[in-house]
């Protein structure tokens, strides 16, 4: 799928942070550790200096939602979020905040073929690859899931997913 997909930093509107370097010391609101979204968004923050566990603490919640209002409750100084997942947010808390950084795309969905049925990925690759805007079940679709179309994955985007590939596994053996 082709979606606005990428880690976005959140911030109460009441508490905003002027830097980054807002965040040492301070709390992170997290969905699923083991998400891409979550993994990018920690690469991301790395990238500028701050480590989970080291610089700031990770608070896990069951949805973005319930992370959305203890960010709009002052609980944690910022949340990771998407544009997928904001849609799907509540205005009453959508309202109350606002986008503090906007990190890179990370592709929304890949679709593996099993061993099993390697001769036939091409055939299902174009169709998967015909599914697009303009027929009804398409569009309705997209609509829901903020989604704008399904597209190859290039060679680019899977060596980048490979390093988040390898911390989601280490994270999901670890799991109870």
């Amino acid at each position: 799928y082709r979606v606005e997909h990428r880690p976005l930093l959140l911030m109460a509107r009441s508490n905003p942070l002027d830097s980054v370097m807002g965040l040492a010391g301070g709390r992170l609101a997290i969905a699923d550790r083991a998400a891409l979204l979550v993994i990018a968004a920690l690469q991301g923050l790395a990238a500028q200096g701050l480590r989970a566990g080291r610089d700031f603490r990770l608070v896990e919640f069951p949805t973005f939602n319930a992370a959305a209002h203890a960010l709009q409750q002052g609980e944690v100084q910022l949340a990771v979020g998407s544009p997928v997942t904001m849609r799907q947010t509540p205005p009453a808390i959508l309202r109350d905040l606002v986008v503090f950084q906007t990190l890179p795309r990370v592709p929304s969905q890949v679709w593996l073929v099993a061993p099993p049925l390697r001769a036939q990925a091409p055939r299902l690759q174009a169709a998967l690859l015909k599914f697009a805007p303009g027929s009804a079940d398409a569009d309705r679709l997209f609509e829901v899931t903020g989604n704008v179309a399904i597209d190859a994955i290039g060679a680019d985007a899977l060596r980048g997913l490979d390093a988040m590939a390898d911390e989601a596994k280490a994270l999901m053996l670890v799991r109870p």
